[in-house]
Parts: structure tokens; C-alpha cells; sequence
């Protein structure tokens, strides 16, 4: 009884907010939605919707596994969001081919979302230990 009341305790204290890879994934987000905003992207407008829900989907896939009651869960969901942060890469890559954004822009976009991965692959891969996975 005592394990559980310890493993709920934990599961109610973790915060998606304070996890560093979604700080960095909302704010590539952010970045990505503004440079959508100002940019070319509207000649594509099937590129652009693309784009905005794979950004948005790293951020909240990391949310949303959060709530998750184990880390073997939770660890599917950075996977997830890993994932979609590879999809994000691909339709920056194919934005900046067409000429949608600036080399500046989508070079810094980029440059964002390398962190972002480089950030969510080591937690994903400790969530993955302490889940006792490989």
C-alpha cells in the first residue's frame, strides 16, 4: 500500500512545465508560429499547416505523457514527440527549398530545433533507463 500511495505522490507532482526539452520545444514552437506568420508560407498552405501541428506536436506530446502513470509511458510519448520533432525538420527543410523562409530564418529554426532534439533524446533515453527499458 505504501508503494502505490508513493507512486501516486510522484505521479501528481510531475510537471510538464519545469521539464527543460518541453521548455524548448514550446519556445521552438513559438519561433516556428511567429517566422509562419511573417514569412512566405501562405503560397503553401498545406506546408504551412504541416509544419505548425508537427512543431506543436513535440511540445505537446511531452505534455501530454507527463500525466502518464509510468515511465515506460511516458517514454513512448518523448518517442512520440522525437518523432514529431523529425517531421518538424523535414517540412522546415522543405520550406526553406521552396523559398517559404529566409536561409537566416529557417538556418536559426533549425539550429532551435537541433537543441531541441539533442535535449529530448538524452531525457527520453533517461526516462528509459529509470523505466528499466533500453
Amino acid at each position: 500500500m505504501t508503494r502505490i500511495v508513493a507512486n501516486a505522490r510522484w505521479y501528481a507532482m510531475r510537471d510538464f512545465k519545469k521539464i527543460i526539452a518541453w521548455q524548448k520545444a514550446h519556445a521552438l514552437s513559438q519561433a516556428t508560429h511567429d517566422l509562419a506568420a511573417q514569412s512566405r508560407l501562405s503560397v503553401s498552405p498545406g506546408l504551412r499547416a504541416q509544419l505548425l501541428e508537427a512543431v506543436k506536436s513535440v511540445a505537446a506530446n511531452i505534455a501530454e505523457g507527463s500525466g502518464a502513470r509510468t515511465d515506460a509511458e511516458f517514454s513512448r510519448y518523448l518517442d512520440i514527440a522525437l518523432k514529431s520533432a523529425s517531421e518538424t525538420e523535414n517540412h522546415l527543410l522543405e520550406a526553406a527549398a521552396l523559398g517559404c523562409m529566409g536561409r537566416l530564418e529557417g538556418d536559426r529554426l533549425l539550429d532551435q530545433l537541433d537543441e531541441v532534439k539533442a535535449v529530448l533524446f538524452s531525457f527520453a533515453r533517461s526516462v528509459r533507463r529509470r523505466a528499466g527499458l533500453k
